[in-house]
């Protein structure tokens, strides 16, 4: 009986892309306008087991995320989260930060915590038009970034 909320979950809504080994989704909470998760498919919980070609695709679609998100809303830098302490998969958190206000959608998008750690931060779901609209538009993004 596979008990990981990942291994069992549709990424559907949330995906971006799907690779060889992981899925980029965006984030359920978008606190941090345009955060995305890179999800192993298969389910290990400790990221010293990744293959090299697990850690090789990872880095590709790291870089290709920021490139994207960086186009998209020119974050001021970005955080990186990989902690398994909720979740017990392997997956990476990649934060855009801001040191200013972004509006997108008609929302506006304040990173309270610019200038320090990322966390804690309050739960912030879009209204599901936007979150859809986000997602399509990364995904419009994703194809054209080299």
């Amino acid at each position: 009986m596979i008990t990981c909320p990942f291994c069992k979950r549709d990424f559907s809504r949330e995906l971006i892309y799907e690779g060889s080994y992981w899925r980029v989704t965006l984030n359920e909470n978008q606190y941090y306008l345009g955060r995305c998760m890179i999800i192993l498919k298969r389910h290990l919980e400790d990221p010293i087991q990744l293959s090299k070609m697990e850690i090789e695709e990872l880095i590709d679609l790291t870089v290709k995320c920021v490139k994207v998100l960086r186009e998209m809303f020119n974050p001021n830098l970005f955080n990186y989260a990989m902690l398994g302490n909720i979740i017990r998969h392997v997956h990476l958190h990649v934060i855009p930060r801001y040191s200013s206000e972004r509006i997108y959608d008609g929302l506006k998008f304040i990173d309270r915590n610019w200038g320090g750690h990322y966390y804690p931060y309050p739960e912030f779901k879009m209204p599901e038009d936007s979150f859809r609209k986000l997602r399509d538009e990364v995904k419009i993004y994703w194809s054209r970034v080299k």
